[in-house]
């Protein structure tokens, strides 16, 4: 957690809200891709791609909703197999 504390840069996240400073925050956007912190970089890489002038922001963007996609489905599936699991259990 502190890592990611130490990355995150409010003033950039603020600028790049106003649609300043796009490169940097999608230099950052994308550190946070790296490191899986996929909701972090979602939202920054949102920031960047609403000023529709960064088309990699708006790819690396695509492609971290669709982990984030896949990643709640799984996480359905698991549930419903858990709970079916516990409901058998008991019977």
């Amino acid at each position: 957690m502190s890592d990611f504390l130490e990355t995150l840069d409010i003033e950039l996240i603020e600028e790049a809200i106003q649609g300043k400073r796009l490169d940097e925050a999608y230099a950052l956007g994308k550190h946070f891709y790296e490191r899986r912190c996929y909701h972090s970089a979602r939202k920054i890489l949102g920031f960047v791609t609403r000023s529709g002038r960064h088309a990699e922001a708006h790819q690396l963007f695509l492609t971290v909703r669709e982990i984030l996609q896949q990643d709640e489905e799984a996480e359905r599936l698991l549930d419903a197999t858990v709970r079916r699991i516990q409901g058998e259990e008991r019977k």
